[in-house]
């Protein structure tokens, strides 16, 4: 086990127990965290699902009304959801039921080959292909483009499918929301160093385990999170370690395009002491400011939200 963890770690000590880290770090010496890669997104907290599921309800009807409530509305969930939260958002029966195509993303299911029977059992899965089935030529729809010879059909849904990765929104109408994902990326780990400095934490092989060791980190520069280490005065004066988000940074930066409008939402824990991952909003919003400058709680559960326009 690696040494000299404090109880904010969480479960990051099983997360370096991999033999495969300690070959590596025996080969090309101390691994930076980054190296570590992202940890697995896990299944929701079930005491937490029924007030997420409650919220996202609530709120897709928020983003569905400010579009002009669109047929479709498409809601991309990024999470380790095995159906619950899915289960959950439908028996909450927003008003925008009708109009959802629900896509859940999954950052796992490139190692899974098919999806796990607790998510077929709690929604009815559809092909990505029909998700947007057209209407019948010639049909009563009064909202259809004039120009579309096959408009998408509308009041079926609630549609669901489940992909790999983010789809491209592009100009239509939907959300992407990100469920206890971002915390879960690759970072770099830093501390206080004696000179009064910060020291980069990194993990080497000592044996047959995994150990921590402080590298020197160089200078602290300032500016967006994928330049340098931004630390904040606060952090330093009280002695803590500081996570460079290099991983959830990278994320926001590549997703905010898949769409030109709606927004991007991330759901996760914004505070050290609520658990071993969790998120800096200050970091993020070096990427792009975000809707509003601190974390919102999500009554119920002990997560919060931050949003971003998307384009």
């Amino acid at each position: 086990m690696v040494p000299g963890r404090s109880a904010s770690d969480g479960g990051q000590a099983d997360w370096l127990e991999g033999s495969s880290w300690l070959a590596q770090a025996r080969r090309l010496g101390p691994l930076r965290y980054s190296d570590l890669g992202r940890r697995a997104v896990g299944p929701m907290v079930p005491a937490s699902v029924a007030g997420l599921g409650t919220w996202l309800a609530e709120r897709l009807d928020g983003w569905w009304r400010e579009a002009g409530r669109p047929d479709p509305f498409t809601a991309v969930v990024v999470s380790g959801d095995d159906g619950a939260l899915a289960a959950a958002v439908r028996e909450a029966a927003p008003a925008c039921l009708t109009a959802l195509r629900y896509v859940l993303v999954d950052p796992d299911a490139a190692e899974v080959a098919e999806p796990p029977p607790s998510l077929s059992q709690a929604v009815p899965l559809e092909n990505p292909a029909f998700l947007y089935p057209t209407a019948p030529p010639g049909g009563a729809d009064d909202h259809a483009d004039p120009d579309d010879e096959h408009p998408p059909a509308q009041g079926i849904g609630p549609l669901f499918t489940l992909l790999r990765e983010v789809p491209k929104l592009g100009d239509g109408a939907g959300t992407v929301v990100a469920v206890g994902v971002l915390s879960r990326l690759p970072y770099d780990l830093y501390e206080p160093a004696p000179d009064g400095g910060w020291a980069e934490v990194r993990v080497a092989a000592d044996g047959d385990a995994l150990t921590e060791i402080a590298v020197a980190a160089g200078p602290v520069r300032p500016g967006p999170v994928a330049v340098g280490v931004s630390v904040a005065p606060v952090d330093r004066a009280g002695g803590g370690r500081y996570r460079r988000l290099t991983g959830a940074a990278d994320w926001l930066r590549r997703q905010l395009p898949t769409g030109t409008v709606g927004t991007l939402t991330v759901v996760d824990i914004w505070a050290p002491g609520a658990g071993g991952d969790y998120l800096d909003v200050d970091q993020l919003a070096q990427v792009r400011v975000p809707l509003a400058a601190r974390p919102e709680p999500i009554e119920g559960t002990h997560l919060a939200c931050v949003s971003w326009h998307l384009g």
